[in-house]
């Protein structure tokens, strides 16, 4: 069954809801913040969400297991935390 959007929001499924005439601007918004992210952990999350439509709860949560193991590795993960503590904005390089 479907459900609209206020729906959606009153239950807790999203976050926002944006008026049709405010949503392209508020989608390219949202996808410069995304665009700044760590580049891996994007992905991570994305194929993460991916997969949870199309597999079991058991499954979808070793990955974000296996994701998380995997991004713990990366340089990415280290600039994070340097860049706050130097007080500069962080520099992901997808690596």
């Amino acid at each position: 069954d479907f459900i609209d959007a206020d729906e959606a929001q009153r239950i807790g499924l999203i976050d926002y809801v944006v008026p049709d005439e405010e949503l392209m601007d508020y989608t390219k918004k949202l996808a410069k913040r995304i665009a700044n992210k760590p580049p891996l952990a994007v992905s991570v999350a994305k194929k993460a969400v991916n997969l949870a439509n199309d597999t079991a709860l058991s499954v979808g949560l070793q990955f974000e297991q296996l994701g998380s193991c995997f991004l713990f590795g990366t340089e990415d993960f280290k600039e994070g935390p340097a860049a706050f503590f130097e007080k500069r904005k962080p520099n992901f390089q997808g690596k």
